[in-house]
């Protein structure tokens, strides 16, 4: 079975941010994504999503379209989209991080190598920097395992 990687940003609607709206929509990807066999993690910066998606083609390519026609994020940019035998966010179905949340030594680190966009980290819009700002936010949540990072 082909297996694939998708990264893209978009910008999330403030009715998405507001209360547990985005707590709700992580909780019913987790249960769908764990059916198809979807791994990823989605980063949230002020009102910016980064969010990669790993899994078979066919499946990943369905939720693209599903996200892509989503009307609680606007300016979807796909960054890259490549073939993946090795899944480098298999241990979530998905799960969010958001920034703001991060201890303040960990998010300086961030804007150090990021910047800043409107006082958050700033969300990339080229491929490499955006796979490396996943990877970045993959170490942060495995170095909070037992904390309050939503899986």
């Amino acid at each position: 079975m082909k297996r694939c990687r998708l990264v893209y940003r978009s910008i999330a609607e403030p009715s998405l941010l507001a209360g547990s709206a985005l707590d709700n929509l992580v909780n019913r990807s987790q249960e769908r994504n764990s059916v198809t066999g979807i791994t990823g993690l989605l980063v949230l910066s002020g009102n910016r999503f980064l969010q990669v998606l790993e899994g078979p083609v066919g499946f990943v390519n369905e939720l693209m379209a599903k996200i892509i026609a989503d009307k609680r994020h606007s300016r979807f940019e796909l960054l890259s989209y490549e073939q993946s035998a090795f899944p480098l966010f298999h241990d979530w179905s998905m799960t969010v991080l958001r920034l703001e949340e991060i201890p303040t030594p960990t998010r300086d680190v961030l804007v150090a190598k990021y910047d800043l966009d409107n006082g958050s980290v700033r969300v990339p819009d080229d491929s490499l920097s955006a796979h490396s700002l996943l990877l970045d936010a993959r170490w942060i949540c495995a170095g909070r395992v037992g904390e309050s990072v939503r899986t």
